[in-house]
């Protein structure tokens, strides 16, 4: 108060405002990669979101944006949701890369961003308003060590990409190769633009290891890669990661110079089934990437959150925090260090262009 006893208007205002702010109140907002390399994932993400605002019959207002695979964009985008929006809460971006972006803006806005699919670990201080739809993967990348054992693999180079997800997911792998006892022969770092890769492969070729794992960040530099591997007759046991492996993009474009390469898998969760139908009766086709399901159960978690009263970002990230268990389409879910928490893991291996369960 004031000498008077008298409240400024302007605080008296910000009081009413604030005391009066109800659920209805709360805008929930959406960047997802709908142009670029990443689009199939943005796209099934988008669908997911969509599909579960229809299905909760709640008039939550929410904005939609389209981060085009693109960094900066990313970072424009999200700041238009928080600041010209005035959203809460925003589902999304996918992927490592992305989130590297959004974690200082997540952090500097107070405002909790839920990616449908990030596998990378990250410590705590940068996840704060930050949580992840997936397990990080470390899980995957554990089981495929353990694979690469049983075929025999001792010996192996890595080629990765100038990227943050590649960044981390080498490192994870590095990690795991080393408890494995896999030596690492030699690391090949490539470039997004890079389209020429005879001196690379031409280098592994002498080296003569028994495997290859890759972490390239896109489907058209995997392609490439595998395809100019091919050209050369330089064959190989070949890994990839999910991101890559689970691509219906890549899959549909280079399969046939993927043959017989091999990656980690999530086990589908039991709710998926049901969950494909549910899409597929929507939009007529099936959900191009997993992020459809993480993207619908993390939707309808921050929905409920909405319906008990939380309206911030703090009450909506508490909400989803104290989940113990809940049963998703896509994931038994409770949060542990910013990740859902558990996962089961198979081995596939591509066939004809499709994968099949090995392991």
């Amino acid at each position: 108060m004031t000498r008077n006893g008298i409240i400024p208007l302007f605080a008296l205002i910000l009081l009413i405002s604030c005391a009066s702010k109800t659920p209805s109140d709360v805008k929930i907002g959406g960047l997802f990669a709908l142009t670029g390399y990443a689009s199939w994932v943005g796209e099934a993400s988008r669908d997911g979101f969509l599909l579960a605002m229809e299905d909760s019959g709640m008039k939550i207002p929410y904005s939609i944006e389209d981060d085009q695979s693109d960094l900066k964009t990313t970072a424009t985008a999200a700041s238009k949701l928080i600041d010209v929006d005035g959203v809460s809460v925003v589902i999304g971006p996918e992927w490592a890369e992305f989130g590297e972006i959004i974690f200082p803006i997540s952090i500097d806005r107070h405002t909790l961003f839920i990616s449908p699919w990030m596998t990378f670990e990250y410590s705590s201080d940068k996840i704060k308003y930050y949580l992840s739809a997936t397990p990080n993967e470390r899980i995957e990348l554990h089981r495929l060590t353990q694979y690469m054992t049983s075929q025999g693999v001792k010996r192996l180079v890595l080629v990765y990409s100038n990227n943050a997800w590649s960044f981390g997911n080498i490192q994870i792998m590095k990690d795991e190769l080393q408890k494995a006892g896999i030596e690492v022969l030699e690391e090949f770092k490539i470039n997004d633009e890079d389209k020429d890769f005879r001196t690379e492969i031409l280098r592994i070729k002498a080296l003569q290891p028994d495997a290859i794992y890759f972490a390239i960040a896109t489907d058209d530099g995997q392609g490439t890669f595998d395809r100019q591997l091919a050209d050369l007759e330089v064959h190989y046991p070949m890994y990839i990661p999910y991101a890559r492996g689970g691509s219906e993009v890549f899959l549909d474009h280079y399969g046939r110079y993927a043959e017989g390469t091999v990656f980690p898998a999530p086990k589908p969760y039991k709710n998926m089934e049901a969950f494909t139908h549910k899409y597929e009766k929507r939009f007529g086709k099936k959900p191009s990437a997993i992020s459809a399901a993480t993207a619908y159960d993390m939707t309808t978690l921050v929905l409920k959150a909405i319906q008990s009263g939380a309206t911030t970002s703090e009450q909506i990230r508490d909400y989803l925090l104290s989940l113990k268990g809940y049963e998703g389409y896509s994931n038994l879910i409770t949060f542990q260090d910013g990740h859902v928490a558990s996962e089961d893991v198979v081995i596939k291996q591509i066939r004809e262009g499709k994968s099949d369960v090995v392991g």
